[in-house]
């Protein structure tokens, strides 16, 4: 055996070793479990105001749906990451609604619908895929009087009120987890467009300050207990971020 030789092979072993410990550090590095969704609070004060213009006069009662926000407006970078602490990558898709209202006909509302995506701890958004990431979406319902927007939400779907959201009248529909609130001028909806969102490893877990909930399973139990959840914390807050801009 040369000298060569000799020396050659401790530095082989070594290599070796050493590649084999990246290997197990990467594979427990990936097993290692997201950290759980942490659920904040609405701004302190609104980071601007929504100008809904001046109220229709006698006997209209719809405000010109050219006067309407756009549902992509009503939540700044700053305002999802308040409720959502661990929100990266955001990204808005705005929709037209189509809107039929009885006696007026049928109307196009540009920019009526945003869905916010963004990621979040085990729930990453994929440039490639439209469904990854968490799905907020953000509705205009109606701006007009306050008794147009008090007849339309009464025509809304709901299980119940939702409290903690000054200056408007909310209601739950907690199967669908979804939020309502009607201000005096604007009547609008905030849902989790997953519902039931998991996170890697099939389970999801939200922390509100020290207290981490955990939602583990597929019965409908459990599925219910979710969507109350979500709906009672995170999206009551994003309604109240709304509401207050209003």
């Amino acid at each position: 055996m040369s000298a060569a030789q000799a020396i050659s092979r401790p530095s082989v072993s070594r290599v070796a070793g050493l590649a084999v410990l990246l290997v197990a550090l990467t594979v427990s590095g990936c097993a290692a479990d997201p950290e759980p969704i942490a659920v904040g609070s609405a701004p302190a004060a609104p980071s601007e105001r929504i100008d809904l213009g001046a109220a229709p006069a006698a006997p209209v009662e719809m405000s010109p749906v050219g006067s309407w926000p756009q549902a992509c407006d009503l939540l700044t970078d700053a305002d999802i990451r308040a409720v959502f602490p661990q929100a990266a990558d955001i990204v808005r898709e705005p929709q037209d609604v189509q809107l039929t209202v009885f006696g007026l006909g049928s109307f196009t509302v540009t920019g009526g619908r945003c869905t916010f995506r963004y990621s979040l701890p085990g729930r990453l958004v994929d440039p490639a895929d439209t469904t990854s990431g968490y799905r907020l979406q953000v509705q205009v319902q109606a701006v007009g009087t306050d008794r147009f927007v008090a007849e339309n939400h009464a025509s809304v779907s709901r299980t119940g009120p939702v409290g903690g959201v000054p200056g408007a009248d909310c209601s739950a529909d907690v199967p669908d987890t979804a939020v309502t609130c009607a201000t005096d001028r604007m009547l609008f909806d905030v849902r989790d467009m997953l519902g039931n969102v998991t996170q890697d490893g099939g389970w999801a877990r939200f922390r509100q300050g020290d207290r981490i909930t955990t939602f583990e399973g597929e019965d409908s139990a459990r599925l219910d207990q979710q969507h109350e959840y979500v709906v009672r914390t995170a999206l009551t807050e994003i309604a109240r971020t709304i509401a207050a801009k209003l």
